[in-house]
């Protein structure tokens, strides 16, 4: 039986020039880029020429470019920093309901160190309410965290209108943490905006390795965690070379390839969002999302199935060849989904929700194949 992938937002097949790449170099070079001695220096090139070519790819300089384990890690370096000035008048954070956990979750744990952490509001869609965030913008705000693309249902936040609201803020600008794993290579951003402080990417959602990713910084940040000093004291450790030059090259491929990987994404939800709808009894979330809707990542969709428990479907439909989710892979395994009762989602519905997220790879014939399965399975097992 040919398995169908759809979880890409969860992590995307490794490319074969990324592959190359990795295995290329995992198995020659070996040295430390710290080292002073010819290996470590032929490391050090390396990683260097890894930088500038993520800075190339993103149109930005290369001294913003800093190498991390993954998206996670790179969102927590600037909230984690935060502590080295808990003692300042800025106590108070700002994050967004829908944020990815390695955000969300965090917070709790600065929220115990002392920080007032406050949720902003979204629409029934899932974007940020711009006069609700106005409202809670004031002198104490630390850090702002506003993801640009959600990975759970795909909507795109107006970040015309949410810079607009944070300049228009009374004081001084807070720092503003940009999620952008699931918007790098996928959806048109400009990665060079002077009022975001840091975006976040991840190798293994572009297309890359696991064990690498990015954060982009304005300026320097005075970090929590020391050590060797790699990465311009950023990010202390080993930097693991073979996967950082992975995701530069599957980076400059998906950059290179967007306009069209994206028009091919935007035909191929077309026909899943209208292929759903077709389905007595399903609805997308958010229902007010259309086949061609501007407004969400052509990659990712959202769809309820009334009736039949999410995470009892996503085995089923395993058990068929097919792969979706019901949600961030980071969330773990529990009901509770925090992003659509967010939106307002009645539970039910949203524990009955399963995520499809779809990539460059994905054909029309797949996405008919996965609507025949699910149909005749969701008939079969619904209550």
């Amino acid at each position: 039986m040919s398995r169908i992938y759809l979880d890409w937002a969860a992590s995307a097949p490794a490319t074969e020039a990324a592959l190359d790449s990795f295995t290329r170099i995992a198995a020659t070079n070996y040295g430390n880029p710290s080292s002073l001695h010819y290996e470590g220096k032929a490391a050090a090139a390396l990683l260097s020429a890894a930088r500038s070519a993520v800075a190339s790819s993103l149109g930005i300089s290369q001294n913003r470019v800093y190498f991390t384990s993954g998206g996670t890690e790179s969102c927590q370096i600037p909230l984690l920093s935060l502590l080295r000035k808990q003692h300042s008048e800025k106590t108070t954070i700002l994050v967004s309901a829908i944020e990815h956990p390695a955000i969300f979750n965090q917070c709790t744990v600065l929220a115990e160190a002392g920080f007032t952490v406050k949720t902003i509001p979204t629409t029934s869609i899932g974007r940020v309410e711009a006069e609700k965030l106005a409202r809670l913008l004031d002198t104490s705000v630390a850090l702002v965290a506003i993801m640009a693309v959600n990975n759970e249902t795909g909507i795109i936040q107006d970040m015309d209108t949410i810079a607009e609201v944070i300049k228009n803020s009374a004081g001084r600008k807070p720092f503003i943490l940009c999620d952008t794993v699931q918007t790098a290579g996928k959806i048109p951003l400009n990665f060079d905006l002077d009022w975001i402080d840091a975006y976040t990417l991840s190798s293994h959602k572009l297309g890359g390795l696991r064990g690498a990713g990015a954060l982009i910084l304005r300026k320097p940040l005075q970090v929590l965690a020391l050590g060797g000093g790699q990465e311009q004291g950023l990010r202390s450790g080993t930097e693991n070379i073979a996967a950082i030059q992975a995701l530069a090259v599957a980076l400059a491929e998906s950059m290179q390839q967007l306009p069209q990987n994206h028009a091919a994404a935007a035909a191929l939800m077309g026909q899943l969002i209208s292929g759903l709808r077709s389905i007595p009894g399903v609805c997308i979330l958010p229902e007010e999302r259309g086949a061609k809707d501007e407004r969400f990542s052509p990659y990712i969709v959202n769809a309820a199935f009334p009736g039949l428990v999410g995470e009892t479907f996503l085995r089923i439909l395993d058990d068929h060849g097919i792969a979706v989710s019901t949600g961030s892979a980071c969330s773990g395994s529990g009901k509770k989904r925090r992003v659509l009762q967010a939106m307002q989602v009645p539970v039910a519905q949203a524990q009955s929700s399963i995520r499809i997220s779809i990539g460059s790879s994905t054909s029309p014939a797949e996405i008919d194949r996965f609507l025949e399965i699910a149909q005749a399975q969701y008939q079969r097992y619904r209550t």
